[in-house]
């Protein structure tokens, strides 16, 4: 609808301004680091804006769609917050953390039925050959 249209427009907007003021603010002192914390700070500006405007529209059916994928989030990231440093090489964090993911939000239920039987398949296609 034209009203949803708006407020994603206006969160996004307002977002990407707080990631170029955070940017010209953080990476010269913090680098590559400083330009993630930025985009996430935009990024959740984003998420509580439009969770906030629309949840008298959509209320429970939009918390109960990102509820899952938000506790798989954070379980990625405390244990990306265990593996930090000397435990994992940098390049194999990308992979681990979508492992924890993954699993994560295959613990929680929160895989969409669809995408769990294309998943099953898969893997019954790989162990027959």
């Amino acid at each position: 609808s034209q009203e949803r249209l708006q407020v994603e427009v206006r969160a996004i907007g307002v977002a990407a301004l707080l990631n170029l003021v955070l940017n010209l603010l953080w990476i010269p002192r913090y680098g590559i680091v400083g330009a993630a914390w930025a985009t996430l700070a935009a990024e959740l500006l984003i998420l509580l804006w439009t969770a906030h405007a629309l949840r008298r529209t959509m209320g429970k059916i939009m918390l109960q769609g990102i509820l899952h994928p938000l506790l798989a989030s954070v379980a990625m990231l405390a244990g990306l917050l265990l593996l930090k440093g000397e435990l994992i090489p940098l390049y194999l964090s990308v992979p681990a953390g979508a492992l924890i993911y993954g699993a994560s939000l295959f613990l929680l239920g929160g895989i969409p039925e669809d995408a769990a039987n294309s998943f099953r398949r898969l893997m019954q296609g790989r162990s027959s050959s």
